[in-house]
């Protein structure tokens, strides 16, 4: 799994799926926010596989909730390609 997107292309993808994350389970995001603070907070390049498995998601689950928590305002893509959880004991 790469996360590492330009973030102006990670934007307009989120914001093109907007209406989706309105009907977004929830549980998927919780399992993938409980990865992600295991991980240190931070989802690379290098460990985005090691998340994904962690959070027992699929690719397509991973997917729906990232939107999810970037929607929530939980994530922020860095320009480097990292994604960073905020909150939830993460600075």
């Amino acid at each position: 799994m790469k996360l590492k997107l330009a973030p102006t292309l990670a934007i307009a993808v989120l914001s093109a799926m907007m209406p989706v994350l309105a009907r977004a389970d929830e549980a998927p995001a919780d399992k993938l926010r409980a990865a992600i603070v295991d991980a240190g907070c931070v989802v690379t390049v290098q460990n985005g596989d090691a998340v994904q498995k962690a959070s027992g998601l699929t690719a397509e689950e991973v997917k729906a909730a990232v939107a999810a928590l970037y929607a929530a305002g939980e994530v922020t893509l860095e320009p480097d390609g990292t994604m960073k959880l905020v909150g939830n004991g993460c600075s």
